[in-house]
């Protein structure tokens, strides 16, 4: 299933996740996780390890360019190096952008108006843990949502929760969300669907 911008989303939605609007009477929220420790200290512990070796990448591909000046070279492996050194220096910003993100919520969850999980309604549901990653799911298309458990054991932590539609499916982490799949097919009855559990 494809993820939808916010400002693509159908009119019945956009007015969901308006945070200058109280929330429909009809739309019942189960909000995302907001752990801004735990975001701060994978920014930092991640980030720097993976700017560190962004560094010590950046530093080789300055000597290999450095050594082959002036010889014949060969291209790719310097663009090689400069795409890996890239992508290494990728997941810092990655991490703080996700890090600014968890604040932001935070403080919508301070002011009542925290606008970022699973919403429930008339309609159907939508999935949006962080903004402009929409999932809409209408209410004939939903079948079930249930954890699917890693092989390393069946932990709430390990879990991925999982939304089954009519023709795709929608996973994410079972402990970014503060509710269960249970939560989710008895909503569902309200639509008139039987969840397939």
């Amino acid at each position: 299933m494809r993820s939808r911008r916010d400002r693509a989303l159908p009119e019945a939605y956009r007015a969901w996740i308006d945070p200058t609007q109280p929330l429909p009477a009809d739309v019942h929220l189960l909000p995302r996780e907001v752990k801004v420790g735990e975001d701060l200290l994978i920014a930092l512990t991640l980030g720097a390890l993976f700017a560190a070796l962004g560094t010590l990448m950046g530093m080789f591909l300055k000597g290999l360019f450095h050594a082959t000046k002036g010889g014949t070279v060969e291209l790719w492996p310097l663009l090689l190096f400069a795409a890996v050194t890239a992508g290494l220096w990728l997941v810092p910003l990655i991490l703080v952008r996700r890090f600014i993100g968890t604040l932001r919520a935070s403080k919508d969850v301070k002011d009542g108006r925290l606008r970022q999980g699973l919403l429930l309604g008339p309609q159907g549901l939508l999935l949006r843990l962080t903004p402009n990653r929409c999932y809409v799911v209408p209410a004939k298309e939903f079948v079930a949502a249930r954890i699917r458990f890693s092989r390393r054991g069946p932990t709430q932590r390990q879990g991925l929760f999982r939304i089954e539609t009519r023709g795709d499916a929608v996973e994410f982490f079972a402990d970014r969300l503060q509710g269960q799949p249970d939560d989710v097919n008895r909503h569902a009855k309200r639509w008139g669907v039987k969840p397939k559990i």
